[in-house]
């Protein structure tokens, strides 16, 4: 089992419940460093990001997925954090050990109402490995 390293003292962490959050960890990803075929490091943090968001409490409005490629293979391993109508964020150089991570980012994003991933309070990897903001989709008339 994977040891989760959360970067804040857990009562310290935002609680959820302002909105809904997903959280989506690239299960194909590998280290650079890893050899040829060897998708463990993505698999070790998908399992730890269900493991550590499956623990929360069931009002959480956070929800967890796997999925199969996020395209950021040069800087894996990667999770973006969304909230849907709203903000999405992709991170990458992540590790097993960032899942703890992921938690509280989405735990952050999911503390208020509206708007983007406050900064403050943000675990370093989720400072440092960013690779992309996205603002929300207007909606256009039909």
């Amino acid at each position: 089992m994977t040891e989760l390293r959360p970067s804040l003292d857990d009562s310290l962490m935002p609680m959820a419940g302002q909105r809904d959050v997903v959280v989506l960890v690239c299960s194909t990803c590998k280290k650079p460093d890893s050899a040829d075929g060897d998708n463990s490091s993505g698999a070790m943090l998908a399992d730890a990001a269900v493991q550590a968001i499956g623990a929360e409490p069931p009002v959480n409005r956070i929800k967890v997925q796997a999925v199969e490629c996020l395209g950021n293979c040069k800087r894996g391993c990667s999770a973006a954090i969304l909230s849907p109508g709203d903000w999405h964020y992709v991170f990458g150089n992540l590790d097993a050990g960032s899942a703890g991570d992921l938690l509280v980012g989405a735990r952050l994003m999911g503390s208020v109402a509206e708007g983007p991933l406050p900064w403050r309070g943000r675990p370093s990897s989720l400072k440092t490995g960013m690779i992309a903001r996205i603002p929300p989709i207007a909606e256009t008339g039909s």
